[in-house]
């Protein structure tokens, strides 16, 4: 009893919600009496039927509410007097049936801004018959899903999946949206995640991370889910691909499996149809499908996910991934670069055989003893195989007449051991709390690479010399990460907290290079002028102090400064050379936030960070290993900061059922590493490209977004009006001479979504895009680029199971340079039956760029110049597919349960 009573709060604040018999709209104005003691309080429900008593002097508590229309409430109430703030249990008034007798109330409650958490009800959207949670997320106000299945929350990426407040799987936010239907939900919540330990300790640093949590109806928590997709074309494209998986609660289980054969540098448009827009894993990890000219990939992969609890307080995570993939493919590209001596102009015919397999195995303990107490650990394996041959043919003319033929025979093999462990405290009494945290990763790489190059170099008409290298590089990489975090809070009162944060980043990279000269009758002698060994050591120890102050029930503030020291040492073994280096820096901090109510939030933030220099940009010592491109660093470089500026802002026009958000962000970075490129001629034919490095200042980009949403009857239907743009501003060096590149992205979108009747669906877009850029270097080109587009998409149902979906874009490219002026029409389409008793069978016709003018010049804009890569000419096909996707859900164990916010069950 001694003890209980020396832990106990003198004061607490208790709040709660007033809603309507239906558990959904908020009931504002109704009046509210709290009694605790010999104390009797008296407060009336905001506009969203919020109330909140603070320095309430007993756990121990009587609550009454009235409000006329409803019946009285009365409740006892019995906490653990050591909780500094509780929440009651919505408080659910009945109508009074006499006063109301014959009246309907039917309302929808709209989006809400909960803190750091924005809500939806799906029972305010209308989505058609079988419709996955991908339609109804498209519905949301700020919320847009792109053709790709990348969803974004007022211009910023959703990065992170929940379910039921409960990590889906691995996270991935595609899977989701595409795998759950859209009839089993209840909310849907996007939150700013801070990360664990940011949370724990009331500290938001750096830019969230937007996490989808979907909470699911009470009797469909709980679900065995299967899937079974075929696909084929007859000729080229082939793939099969299904899964398994069991979810309750805390108790997840994945099975997956996939092979397809694709071709490669396919310029095709959006997916169109049930089963083409559930594809999310296939896709190639090593190269870019835009960036190639032709070519097929096999590949494969299998996952396998498990996750349960031990006991009430231990639970575990085990999850391990395969991925295969075999690439042939070609490139045919045309490259262009301007320099004070001249320009040079290129094309190269690149061919490649690339092999590569990667396995990935995770183990995560995570314990909880109470609210109060909190530790995770986690294991991770990573292992990667690549194996590549390369035949590049290239012409040169201009500045250098060349024709160069060059093979190039890679294998590389690089392990990643990973741990990480977060934990948390809180002490009850003294209301402060402690995290800590550790990430130790280990990156240990070989490679063998084989450069064998013939250059024949010319004159106008006239052979000048033939220059072969035959070269071997064997590369032994290992790279050590450690990194500790540690933070201390200490809340002064209830509106006044300190933060303490104290950081260790220590980094360590061992490179040994050996390049040896291969001789005609095949054997290779060391070339000490070309290899290298060195370590490579940073260490960065940040300490910073925060002061959250809350000003008022509507704003807060927080203020605080950074202090960091950053040592930087290198040693080069072969020739000889030592550098060390230390820096201290101090960076302010601060961060503003105001809300009001749940419909209005506002938030401004100063934010900087230090990036450090890598070896290639400190050492002084030439690195001659590709005898046409030597890199000389730079000892006297310090690090970079970047400065962040912020600024957000959020409203809900509940009546009105409108909704605008604004984002901008200013990025400016002090003593900003840059390359200097500057050509040496050995003859009059034969010229090396030397890279240095040095800092300027100057840079910056300022980039934003607005979102602008309207609904009209019942969120049936909805227009969406979004706008990106980014203005930038770099400088580099040529030949001595300094360049500033300015350039200008900007895309709008114009969309409309309805859904008059449950199996119809209506959706158009139009979009315009600009991506200009302008050099104060007159030996640099005026790259102009403009695309104008008209996208019409959307889904007809016929009847409830035969439907037509299509995706029609005409785009306008303009440009000064004609090999970019294009005007493709593209159009896909397909026709699919529901079959089998539950309609969860699909049958489809594919067409995809029915008129094949699908076939672009893709251009790679480069510091000094550019790369137009031809596409692949097979950007037209048919294929068959046929899916099979049975469901089973239910509310298990959970029926009897009570909920969190965040839709997970209390046992």
């Amino acid at each position: 009893m001694y003890a209980q009573q020396s832990t106990a709060l003198p004061i607490r604040v208790v709040s709660g919600v007033v809603m309507d018999s239906s558990g959904k709209v908020e009931l504002p104005g109704a009046s509210i009496k709290l009694i605790a003691g010999k104390d009797t309080v008296y407060q009336v429900t905001n506009e969203d039927g919020v109330f909140v008593f603070r320095e309430v002097k007993s756990a121990e508590f009587f609550i009454g509410v009235n409000m006329m229309g409803y019946q009285p409430f009365y409740q006892k109430y019995l906490f653990n007097d050591t909780k500094p703030r509780i929440t009651i249990p919505p408080v659910i008034l009945r109508v009074n049936a006499q006063l109301l007798e014959g009246v309907t109330i039917k309302g929808k409650v709209g989006p809400k801004m909960l803190g750091d958490t924005t809500q939806f009800w799906a029972d305010d959207y209308i989505v058609r018959d079988y419709a996955k949670l991908e339609e109804l997320v498209k519905k949301l106000e700020g919320v847009e899903v792109d053709k790709d299945g990348n969803v974004t929350f007022m211009g910023q990426q959703v990065n992170k999946a929940l379910f039921n407040g409960i990590k889906y799987f691995g996270g991935n936010v595609k899977n989701i949206i595409k795998e759950l239907p859209a009839n089993i939900v209840e909310r849907i919540q996007i939150i700013d995640d801070y990360g664990e330990q940011s949370t724990a300790a009331g500290l938001k640093q750096g830019e969230p991370n937007k996490t989808l949590n979907i909470i699911s109806k009470k009797d469909k928590s709980v679900a065995n889910l299967f899937d079974i997709t075929l696909e084929s074309n007859i000729d080229d494209r082939h793939e099969a691909r299904g899964y398994a998986k069991r979810v309750d609660g805390l108790k997840q289980l994945e099975l997956q499996a996939g092979i397809e054969t694709q071709p490669m540098g396919v310029q095709q448009g959006a997916a169109v149809g049930t089963i083409s827009n559930a594809k999310t894993l296939m896709q190639s990890t090593n190269t870019s499908n835009s960036d190639m000219s032709g070519g097929d990939r096999r590949a494969h992969y299998a996952v396998l996910t498990f996750k349960d609890k031990l006991n009430a307080r231990w639970r575990y995570e085990l999850g391990y991934q395969f991925k295969s993939q075999n690439e042939s493919y070609f490139k045919k590209e045309n490259r262009y670069e301007y320099y004070d001596k001249g320009i040079i102009w290129g094309n190269n015919l690149l061919t490649t055989n690339q092999h590569a397999r990667q396995h990935e195995a995770k183990v995560a303990m995570f314990y909880q003893k109470s609210d109060q107490t909190k530790f995770n650990i986690s294991f991770g394996w990573n292992n990667d195989w690549l194996h590549v041959d390369k035949r590049n043919q290239i012409n040169q003319s201009g500045l250098i007449n060349a024709q160069q033929l060059s093979i190039i025979n890679n294998n590389t093999q690089k392990d990643i051991y990973r741990v990480e462990s977060n934990y948390s405290h809180i002490f009850v009494p003294s209301k402060a709390v402690i995290t800590a945290s550790i990430k130790i990763q280990s990156n240990p790489l070989y490679q063998r690479k084989q450069d064998d190059n013939l250059i024949t170099y010319t004159d106008s008409t006239q052979y000048v010399k033939d220059s072969v290298y035959n070269l071997l590089n064997k590369t032994n990489d290992h790279q050590q990460q450690h990194f500790a975090n540690a933070t201390f809070t200490y809340h002064f009162s209830e509106r006044t907290t300190m933060v303490l944060l104290a950081q260790s980043n220590y980094n360590v990279f061992n490179h040994q290079q050996i390049v040896s000269n291969v001789q005609e009758n095949g054997s290779p002698y060391k070339v000490d002028s070309l290899s290298r060994n060195y370590v490579y050591k940073t260490l960065e120890t940040p300490f910073s102090i925060n002061f959250r102050r809350i000003l008022s029930n509507q704003s807060s503030i927080n203020i605080g400064a950074r202090f960091s020291h950053v040592n930087i040492n290198a040693a080069l073994l072969n020739p000889k050379n030592t550098l060390s280096k230390s820096y201290a820096i101090i960076l302010p901090e601060f961060n503003y936030e105001f809300a009001k109510g749940t419909n209005f939030q506002f938030s401004t933030r100063y934010y900087g960070s230090v990036q450090l220099p890598r070896f290639e940009e400190v050492m002084p010592i030439p690195d001659y290993s590709n005898p046409l491109q030597v890199v000389v660093g730079n000892p006297s470089l310090k690090p970079t900061v970047l400065h962040s500026f912020s600024f957000r802002m959020t409203k809900l026009f509940k009546p009105q059922a409108f909704t605008i958000g604004l984002l901008s962000q200013y990025l400016l970075p002090s003593n900003k590493v840059t390359q200097q490129v500057t050509l040496y001629s050995k003859t009059p034919s034969i010229v090396t490209r030397e890279t240095s490095f040095t800092q300027v200042n100057g840079n910056n980009s300022w980039n934003g977004m607005y979102h602008l949403t309207k609904t009209f009857d019942h969120t049936s239907y909805s227009v969406k009006f979004e706008g990106r743009w980014n203005r930038s501003k770099m400088i580099s060096f040529f030949d001595k001479g300094r360049n500033i590149a300015r350039g200008l992205q900007l895309n709008h979108t114009l969309t409309f979504s309805g859904t008059p009747i449950s199996w119809l669906d209506v959706n158009l877009a139009a979009q315009w895009e600009q991506n200009n850029s302008k050099h104060s270097l007159p030996l640099f080109p005026t790259v102009e680029y403009a695309k104008k587009a008209v996208n019409l998409y959307g889904k007809l149902f016929f009847t409830k199971t035969f439907l037509m979906g299509f995706d029609i874009n005409q785009s306008f490219y303009e440009s000064e340079d004609a090999t970019l002026n294009r005007q493709p029409f593209v159009v896909g389409m397909n026709i699919e039956k529901r079959v089998f008793r539950q309609k969860n069978g699909v049958v489809s016709l594919l067409v995809m760029d029915l008129f094949k003018q699908y076939q672009v010049v893709n251009r790679r804009l480069l510091m000094n110049g550019y790369v137009d890569i031809q596409s692949n000419t097979n950007s037209r096909f048919f294929m068959l597919q046929f899916s099979w996707s049975p469901q089973q859900w239910s509310g298990g164990k959970n029926m009897n349960k009570e909920r969190r916010n965040d839709g997970s069950f209390i046992d």
